[in-house]
């Protein structure tokens, strides 16, 4: 099967020859497709796995009881023979047929679930770095020195004080009635390290980064409740014994390695990370 955006070729290969179809890839053209691919008593099949347009195709199939194979196009095109003439469909027919197609590893529905959460997170914890760097710029170009005396401006104290300048609101006052006891004790040097002032620009700036801050931190907590069901938590105990991992690196390591049982030792799956 050679998958576009928008098509299938389809190549089925019998003891009678060789038949091949153009269809769609609409869900009344996929069940079309089965339809005809059982009438030829066909059940084992093979794509490449180049873009992205494979994966539904390859979902409705296997769900549907299809045995497919996906194949590395890498592979495919170093196999010689190929006639210049011949439909990529049916050069995969043959070279499956005869058995030169090596399978990739395709995880189970779970792990591609859990594999695509955890690498959804990696790209919204880049993004809210880049709205907290945004902020930290903003602050240094106002010469208002918070990071050097709190640990994390985003926290509570942090948010506190930072609202407190873009709204003008007394600082003193707003550590006395919102701070913690640690900033109370330190509101002296906390006040001496607000050198500068905010402009109206530096204020939409902030105030739009913070929203996105606390947008995202939201989202991420989300997003590692839906991580957590899809693990097993003896597992992440067990990876979390490795100096060095936690909990949110314990689900990545779970999701990109998959299923152990395709390792023959411990050289194989550490040359494989």
């Amino acid at each position: 099967m050679d998958v576009h955006r928008d098509l299938l070729v389809t190549t089925v290969k019998t003891e009678e020859g060789e038949e091949t179809r153009y269809s769609g890839v609409s869900m009344k053209d996929l069940n079309n497709l089965m339809k005809w691919l059982k009438e030829k008593k066909c059940r084992k099949g093979v794509m490449e796995s180049s873009g992205i347009y494979w994966v539904p195709i390859y979902t409705v199939l296997t769900d549907n009881g299809f045995d497919i194979t996906i194949a590395n196009a890498h592979q495919v095109k170093a196999i010689p023979g190929r006639k210049t003439d011949e439909l990529d469909s049916q050069w995969l027919a043959r070279v499956f047929s005869a058995g030169l197609i090596k399978p990739s590893y395709i995880p189970e529905k779970k792990i591609r679930e859990l594999r695509s959460l955890t690498r959804l997170r990696v790209t919204l914890v880049e993004t809210q770095t880049a709205f907290k760097n945004r902020i930290h710029k903003v602050l240094q170009i106002c010469n208002i020195r918070l990071v050097s005396k709190l640990s994390n401006i985003f926290g509570r104290d942090g948010q506190m004080l930072l609202n407190a300048l873009m709204k003008g609101e007394d600082i003193d006052e707003m550590i006395e009635k919102y701070g913690s006891k640690r900033l109370k004790m330190e509101k002296e040097d906390v006040k001496a390290s607000i050198l500068g002032g905010l402009g109206k620009a530096d204020i939409i700036e902030l105030k739009m980064c913070l929203e996105n801050v606390n947008r995202l931190e939201e989202q991420i907590r989300q997003l590692n409740s839906k991580i957590a069901e899809l693990i097993n938590e003896k597992d992440v105990k067990r990876i979390c014994k490795v100096p060095g991992l936690g909990e949110v690196s314990a689900s990545v390591v779970i999701a990109e390695i998959g299923n152990l049982k395709r390792f023959q030792n411990d050289k194989q799956i550490g040359s494989w990370i």
